[in-house]
């Protein structure tokens, strides 16, 4: 029994240290835990300031890098100031030499002959007749004094330089080196010969000023970009009087008192300031470009000349403000973009901005890797009721990188470079024979594909009526017949011209040829059913609008139909 008793003891025991042991064990672990935690934070910490640390120096110097740049940028105009006030200094020397000269002279000129105490005759110069500066010494020598030329310097500036439209501008001009001429560019088409010219602007803006002067030893010219801007209205303020009509007073009756009450308006638009750029500048030809615009003062119109001859494009879509133009031929090309919204426009030119080579043709063993593509699709469902939802797919080949697709229904047509372009999905809504038009595009050229009488949708059954075959009753709904008039059908360049649209049968989309080799427009909105179109070449113009619905398209020619001088 007292064995048993020991044996217990002894388990007892063990187990009590077991125990203990892991107790210890965990609390050695937390704390080798937390000692770990510690020093990991003391590790991140140093890290953290040795970061921090890094970039306050490289910030510092930085910061050192452009208060460099900004003192060699006052000193060098410092020292252009300075040279500018010395070659002053050293005309207006000359001058007071040259009038000094003069009075000399004029005291001086009729005596040939000065008698001296002792009785000594000495001969004393006379004035020369030629405009050479010069000067008498105490010894009556004359030494001559050369005046250096003196190019002109221009500058002026002007008593204002923005407000509303008109506003009368007075230029002054502060050239140095004596200027004999003057020529003026105010930046609206206006020029001036005087030297302190008024000039009048008209019509909202941002001009840039030039001024050209000239003496006989050359001339100089000061440009200010964007100098005068001028907004589309003066500011105004409106005084509402609907009270007493006793002289110098302006009351409004009301319950209690007399009220005044003064209503300022005032034009808080500002003109563009146009700005772009380009994806890429420099390339063989054909080069694709797409340009961004970076203008600010929220344009909402956009005008571009790509300077290679092709149509001038002005719009006010996205297509517009940030379009892609293809340069077919090698040559430097200048690039102008015209920003425009309600107070005014601004023009950007950027001369030599692209450079477009002839393609590498010394190899003329190998073909060309790549070639234009050949369209081709088909659709998961051809026929079915409306609405009907057919996904197409892209079967060209030629490796086209665009796709262009018209589902013949009136709706959008879709332009794009990604695979949802490349195999779209499209719900026809309602009843009808479709044509469908795949153009498949890449950087060689491109190809289009036209399947007439591709889809046949028919009504919804619970409607009980069919698509009509021509052997039962007429369709509700016919083709077009196209027509249109415009605003005007003759002027001078620029001219905008609006058209209307007096199609009938209801088209759903219309189509419009200008004539003036500009894109041909395509869409289904009113901007598309009446759109406005300036030309900006003499000539005489044939228009083509073509109307289309569900059932068919008219096109309407109107030959010699606009005529711009």
């Amino acid at each position: 029994m007292r064995k048993s008793n020991t044996i217990q003891t002894y388990i007892i025991q063990a187990r009590k240290k077991r125990k203990q042991g892991k107790q210890l064990k965990r609390k050695q672990g937390k704390q080798l835990k937390r000692e770990k935690g510690k020093q990991l934070k003391r590790k991140q910490g140093k890290q953290l300031k040795r970061k921090q640390g890094k970039q306050l120096k490289r910030e510092r110097k930085a910061a050192e890098e452009r208060e460099k740049k900004a003192a060699k940028e006052r000193e060098r105009k410092a020292a252009e100031e300075r040279e500018r006030e010395e070659a002053k200094k050293r005309h207006n020397a000359l001058k007071m030499l040259a009038v000094g000269a003069i009075l000399c002279f004029l005291t001086l000129g009729g005596l040939a002959l000065m008698s001296g105490n002792d009785g000594s005759q000495s001969e004393v110069p006379q004035a020369p007749t030629d405009p050479t500066l010069r000067s008498i010494d105490d010894t009556n020598s004359i030494d001559t004094v050369s005046e250096e030329p003196v190019l002109p310097a221009a500058d002026f500036w002007s008593d204002n330089t923005s407000g509303g439209a008109p506003l009368k501008v007075q230029f002054f001009d502060e050239s140095n080196g004596s200027p004999t001429s003057w020529n003026w560019n105010f930046g609206d088409r206006v020029t001036s010969t005087k030297q302190n010219p008024i000039h009048t602007y008209t019509t909202a803006g941002v001009y840039t000023v030039g001024e050209t002067v000239t003496n006989e030893e050359g001339k100089d010219t000061e440009i200010k970009t964007k100098y005068i801007t001028v907004t589309s209205s003066k500011d105004t303020d409106t005084l509402v009087d609907t009270g007493s009509t006793e002289k110098n007073t302006d009351t409004a009756s009301r319950s209690g008192g007399t009220a005044l009450t003064d209503t300022a308006s005032q034009s808080t638009g500002t003109a563009p300031t146009a700005d772009f750029s380009a994806s890429h500048t420099t390339g063989e030809a054909p080069l694709k470009v797409s340009f961004t615009d970076e203008s600010t003062g929220s344009p909402t119109e956009w005008k571009w000349n790509f300077g290679d001859g092709s149509p001038i494009i002005d719009g006010t879509t996205s297509a517009y403000q940030n379009p892609t133009h293809t340069y077919e031929k090698a040559g430097v090309y200048e690039v102008k973009e015209t920003a425009i919204n309600s107070v005014g426009r601004d023009t950007e030119t950027k001369t030599g901005y692209i450079t477009v080579t002839a393609p590498d043709s010394t190899d003329t063993t190998s073909e060309p890797t790549e070639t234009a593509p050949d369209a081709d699709f088909s659709a998961d469902i051809t026929s079915g009721t409306a609405p009907l939802t057919v996904t197409f797919t892209d079967e060209s080949t030629g490796s086209s990188t665009e796709w262009k697709w018209n589902f013949g229904d009136g709706s959008p047509i879709i332009d794009g470079t990604t695979s949802a372009y490349q195999n779209p999905t499209h719900t026809y809504e309602k009843a009808g024979v479709y044509e469908v038009k795949e153009t498949a595009i890449n950087s060689v050229g491109r190809d289009t594909e036209t399947k007439t009488g591709y889809i046949t949708v028919t009504s919804p059954e619970d409607t009980g009526t069919s698509v009509d075959t021509g052997t039962a009753s007429e369709p509700t709904e016919t083709a077009p017949v196209a027509d249109f008039s415009a605003s005007q059908t003759s002027g001078e360049v620029p001219l905008t011209i609006s058209f209307s649209d007096e199609s009938t049968g209801s088209p759903t989309e219309w189509k419009w040829n200008f004539g003036d080799g500009s894109p041909i427009i395509d869409g289904t909105t009113s901007a598309y059913q009446n759109p406005t179109h300036t030309y900006e070449k003499a000539g005489v113009y044939e228009v083509k609008e073509t109307a289309i619905n569900s059932v068919g398209r008219d096109t309407e020619i109107k030959t010699g139909y606009i005529t711009v001088t």
